[in-house]
């Protein structure tokens, strides 16, 4: 009786060894893939960072600049119609006034 409770001990020890090792594995194996989900997710939004400030230093500027060149094209043609119809009319601060109103208030 003595020699197999010796054996069951030892056995439930050895048991107990391994079902620790094995939960120890598996601990260290999810802080590792966590570790890299981690450093993945940080490199992807360093990623989007980098592409967000490239966009506005980058294409935010050449928007506005085709923007306003097509705004000021419009505004352009506009003062020439009235300097054109105001000039031929002979009208030295008619001038000033018609081209006040054609140039829309900001």
């Amino acid at each position: 009786p003595g020699h197999m409770e010796a054996l069951l001990g030892g056995l439930r020890e050895q048991i107990y060894n391994d079902i620790a090792g094995f939960v120890a594995a598996q601990q260290a194996e999810v802080r590792e893939e966590r570790a890299a989900r981690e450093a993945a997710e940080r490199e992807r939004q360093k990623q989007l960072l980098t592409a967000v400030s490239a966009a506005i230093t980058r294409d935010l500027p050449v928007q506005i600049e085709k923007i306003l060149k097509k705004e000021l094209k419009g505004i352009a043609g506009e003062i020439g119609k009235v300097v054109t119809a105001t000039k031929d009319k002979g009208g030295g601060d008619a001038d000033a006034k018609a081209l006040a109103a054609a140039v829309p208030k900001a």
